[in-house]
């Protein structure tokens, strides 16, 4: 396989959305990027998010309505449909991933399954937790900044009360916010038993 540093990399800054085809595919060398859909309703919704070595095409998908945004200074390696498909090396680094997207949907969509807020939003922090976290002094640090619109987009409801609830996390000392912006988790994980999310 061509080594990477003779292709040509495609740098996006955060918050910029990246031109998704059915022609190829994208490899990720640096960054995080997540992965959306836009629904009947015009909501948005949450599909995933990538890292670094992660593949990202709508050329693996049904529907080709998704948009793809850098959650940070992102570089891409472009590759065509073609040289996939006529390279085994590519092929296998491929489908393992897609297979990592599909697991993550289906914990995605099992979030959804809660009734509460409180308890959609710990079992998307445990799935960052093991998608993107970094060990850091007090806890696991996301390595992608995640606003509360990515968060409540994720989890089916609205900004304020994402900004509510994870007010009322930090507060219990179970999460707080790094000077990045980067959320950290202190005691997300340990169980429901031991996660005060509820009201009272």
């Amino acid at each position: 396989m061509e080594s990477l540093r003779e292709r040509p990399w495609h740098c996006h800054a955060r918050g910029e959305f990246i031109p998704l085809s059915k022609n190829g595919a994208w490899n990720v060398c640096r960054g995080w990027i997540q992965l959306s859909t836009i629904a009947v309703t015009g909501e948005e919704r949450i599909l995933g998010w990538f890292g670094t070595s992660a593949w990202l095409s709508t050329w693996l998908t049904v529907h080709s309505a998704h948009q793809a945004k850098a959650l940070s200074d992102t570089v891409l390696v472009w590759y065509s449909r073609a040289e996939i498909e006529n390279s085994p090396e590519l092929c296998q680094s491929l489908l393992p991933q897609t297979g990592k997207q599909l697991r993550q949907i289906e914990s995605l969509l099992a979030t959804l399954k809660h009734k509460r807020v409180e308890d959609r939003l710990y079992q998307l922090l445990h799935l960052l937790k093991q998608e993107m976290g970094e060990p850091v002094a007090g806890g696991i640090r996301l390595a992608a900044r995640l606003t509360h619109e990515d968060i409540a987009n994720a989890i089916g409801t609205c900004r304020v009360t994402v900004t509510r609830t994870i007010g009322k996390l930090k507060q219990q000392g179970q999460i707080e916010i790094d000077p990045l912006g980067h959320l950290i988790l202190r005691q997300i994980g340990m169980g429901y038993s031991t996660v005060k999310l509820g009201n009272g």
